[in-house]
């Protein structure tokens, strides 16, 4: 059934419960990404040529995949998702360190911080299941989100 604006409340309600092709895909995806990747390929990854489709919603695993830390573990590996879960990590918590001394000193510009880092981890959650990591928006994204870490000192 559809609600005056076109919407199909069914449709949303079956992405819910996992039983469009959508949803089952993207499953399919991460269980097919895992099986690629156990032995071998998980040291050194498939190369920047690997990419498949899946067979539910045309999902692509691999270098292009639908997940971000799934991407970099197919294109590079143990140690380039290594690199990129530090460089995540320590981005973070450098955040939070100044975020916390903010705090006390510049509660001004403490709100636009915080919002700096509620879009980088939204960028991180919404990159599970969604290639944000190939769109121009999610690159907007990370820009706002460096942009706003390394210009903390410019205001006042």
């Amino acid at each position: 059934s559809t609600d005056n604006f076109g919407i199909n409340f069914e449709d949303i309600y079956a992405k819910f419960l996992l039983k469009d092709d959508s949803a089952l895909g993207r499953i399919e995806g991460f269980k097919i990404s895992i099986d690629v990747l156990s032995g071998l390929n998980l040291f050194t990854g498939m190369g920047f040529g690997y990419s498949e489709l899946t067979e539910l919603s045309k999902s692509t695993i691999g270098v292009k995949s639908f997940n971000i830390f799934l991407a970099v573990l197919s294109s590079m590996g143990f140690f380039g998702f290594l690199w990129l879960s530090m460089g995540i990590y320590l981005f973070v918590r450098n955040y939070l360190k100044y975020l916390f001394k903010l705090k006390r000193y510049r509660k001004n510009y403490f709100l636009t911080m915080q919002c700096g880092l509620a879009l980088f981890i939204s960028f991180i959650i919404y990159g599970q299941n969604a290639p944000l990591h190939f769109h121009p928006f999610g690159w907007l994204i990370l820009a706002m989100t460096i942009n706003i870490y390394l210009n903390r000192n410019r205001t006042e």
